[in-house]
């Protein structure tokens, strides 16, 4: 089940808590503002091939048709889109959030971006919102595989051209893009999850010291709080009859996560009602689903809930230390207290 917060009808954000197929309902919604709105097609073309035209020779490019989950006959391929460019060459483009790729049927089991790449077509993108660290050097390398400045494109990196165009439908995807964490990265924190794995650590280790107000919450709660190397915050509830733990993620790209774990036995329908209710001004979503683990070394289910937006949401554009403290104490207190 998910819910989500955004009082406002909101077409993207309301389809989307009624699928489970998160990475192609994106993609539909991608393809029909590409379709919908000139603007944002220009845009998008220039975003995703303007230097690879370049690079070969071709046109400015400008998408002048998108089709989705398209079977390649006689192949195990599928790719979420394909773009035909004004002057015939042709894209495809495989669309994650966080999903690693489809390795193939038996017939060809490759992951799908090398299948992709021996395709008819005149170049394959690959767009993320994490970044995949393990992408194959045959892949970047190849010719075909169509780079951002030397890496893989990432859902943020799309954000800006929402940002600018006032098409309604296309307002409705950037604030997906918003609660979903799909947005450049705060000058204040930086990137912490990112291709540059020392920067990122840096960035995380700095994190750690945002969490003082809300660590000392948990304290006084009587919780043991602990923080780790990603800047992740963990209260243990001991006393709480409904929570197991509470565990906050700023650190997965863009994307704020607060999970609350509960107890076996806790009433998880009217901890979610509890949550819904929360009457906050930042927009976020929540999936409650149970999930798989060890406690005393033994295999349990536990319910959870999970609350997501984006740390942009969540501390704006502040660079005050205090003011970043207090936003983050004041999201994480909001949920935390009406479930204790």
């Amino acid at each position: 089940m998910e819910q989500s917060s955004v009082k406002n009808a909101n077409l993207f954000l309301n389809t989307r808590r009624l699928t489970s197929s998160k990475e192609d309902h994106l993609t539909e919604f991608l393809a029909a503002i590409i379709d919908m709105d000139e603007t944002f097609r220009r845009d998008f073309s220039a975003l995703l091939l303007g230097r690879y035209a370049a690079d070969n020779g071709w046109d400015t490019p400008l998408i002048s048709a998108v089709e989705t989950q398209v079977q390649f006959p006689d192949t195990n391929c599928c790719p979420d889109m394909r773009f035909t460019l004004a002057d015939g060459h042709t894209i495809v483009c495989e669309n994650k959030i966080e999903a690693p790729q489809t390795m193939g049927s038996a017939s060809d089991p490759r992951a799908q971006l090398l299948r992709y790449l021996d395709l008819a077509c005149d170049g394959v993108a690959y767009i993320r919102a994490t970044p995949a660290h393990n992408l194959a050097q045959e892949i970047i390398n190849h010719p075909k595989f169509i780079c951002n400045n030397g890496r893989h494109f990432l859902w943020r990196d799309i954000y800006p051209l929402l940002e600018k165009n006032d098409n309604p439908l296309v307002a409705a995807v950037r604030k997906g893009f918003e609660v979903m964490g799909f947005v450049p990265p705060l000058p204040a924190v930086g990137t912490m999850a990112d291709l540059n794995s020392s920067v990122d650590k840096k960035n995380r280790c700095a994190f750690r010291e945002f969490w003082q107000l809300a660590a000392e919450y948990g304290r006084q709660l009587g919780w043991r709080v602990e923080t780790n190397v990603n800047a992740e915050l963990y209260y243990y509830s001991g006393n709480s009859d409904q929570l197991y733990q509470v565990f906050v993620s700023p650190s997965k790209a863009e994307r704020f996560l607060l999970r609350l774990t509960l107890k076996d036995g806790a009433d998880v329908d009217e901890l979610s009602q509890l949550v819904q209710r929360v009457d906050i001004a930042v927009p976020y979503e929540i999936e409650v689903y149970t999930k798989k683990g060890k406690r005393g070394g033994k295999s349990v289910s536990e319910n959870v809930i999970d609350i997501t937006t984006s740390l942009k949401h969540v501390i704006g554009t502040s660079d005050d230390r205090q003011e970043i403290q207090t936003m983050l104490l004041g999201f994480v207190k909001s949920f935390v207290d009406v479930v204790v």
